[in-house]
């Protein structure tokens, strides 16, 4: 019984590398959203 592997078959590896770059994505953004909430909060300190 040799199953082939056709288009039904998922790919652990593409799946894997989808969710890397999707983390690496979202860590970016948070990143990029925590340092502009900084800047906003430490010139709103500034401006008092």
């Amino acid at each position: 019984m040799s199953v082939s592997s056709g288009s039904a078959h998922i790919e652990p590896k593409r799946i894997a590398f989808q969710l890397l770059s999707f983390s690496r994505k979202v860590a970016f953004w948070a990143t990029v959203f925590a340092v502009l909430y900084v800047l906003h909060f430490m010139a709103g300190l500034a401006l008092n």
